[in-house]
C-alpha cells in the first residue's frame, strides 16, 4: 500500500506518549534504563521533561554551571506547560541535574541536544556538537545507544561518533548503537 494511503488511526494525538500518567511506573524491560539529555537548551530541557512524565528516569547534562542553576531555580525560557512540568519535578529523585559527564556512563541512552547554530552563508557552527560528541565518546560504555538529534549535515554523526567509537574500540551497531534523530 502507499505511504500516503494509509488509514489514519482515530484519536491518534502527537506527543500523547510524554504526557503524565498519574501512577505510572518507570519503563521495564528491555528499554529500561535511565536517559542522559546532554544540552538543555530549548530542545533538551522540554525533552527531559518529556521523559520523566513518560516515567523515565533522567541525567541532565549541561556544560553551563549557569544555565543548570536556572534550571533549578526555575528561571528558565520555555513553554508554559513546560514550566508546569520542570516545577512538578523539583526534586524528584528521578531527575538528576549535573555538569560532570561521568554520569554519562549511568545513563543506557544519552540524546545529544545541543544547538548548531548556522552563519550568515547557512553553514552550520558545529563547534558546541564537536565538544559534546567528544565527551559522549570518552565516556561511552556498552550497550549504549547514542542519539545525536541536533540538525546537521549528512556525514555529521559518523564524523562525531560512528568513527571515534570505532577508534576506542567498539564495534557499533554490536556493543554500542548510533542514532541521528535531527530535531528540525
Amino acid at each position: 500500500m502507499p505511504l500516503n494511503t494509509l488509514p489514519v488511526t482515530e484519536g491518534l494525538r502527537l506527543g500523547a506518549a510524554f504526557e503524565t500518567v498519574p501512577g505510572r511506573a518507570a519503563p521495564a524491560g528491555p528499554y529500561a534504563g535511565a536517559v542522559a539529555v546532554v544540552g538543555l537548551g530549548y530542545v533538551g530541557l522540554p525533552t527531559a521533561l518529556g521523559l520523566l512524565a513518560a516515567g523515565t528516569e533522567v541525567i541532565g547534562i549541561d556544560v553551563s554551571a549557569q544555565r543548570l542553576a536556572a534550571i533549578r531555580a526555575g528561571n528558565v525560557d520555555l513553554l508554559p506547560s513546560d514550566l508546569e512540568r520542570l516545577a512538578e519535578f523539583d526534586g524528584d529523585p528521578r531527575f538528576t541535574l549535573t555538569d560532570d559527564p561521568a554520569a554519562l556512563a549511568r545513563a543506557r541512552t544519552v540524546l545529544v541536544c545541543v544547538p548548531t547554530p548556522v552563519d550568515q552563508h547557512l553553514a552550520p557552527d558545529l563547534r558546541a556538537l564537536r565538544s559534546a560528541a567528544a565527551t559522549v565518546v570518552e565516556h561511552a560504555v556498552p550497550g549504549q545507544l547514542l542519539m545525536l538529534t541536533s540538525t546537521t549535515y549528512v556525514g555529521t554523526t559518523r564524523d562525531l561518533l560512528t568513527g571515534p567509537l570505532t577508534e576506542r574500540g567498539f564495534t557499533v551497531g554490536e556493543d554500542i548503537f548510533v542514532a541521528f534523530s535531527p530535531e528540525r
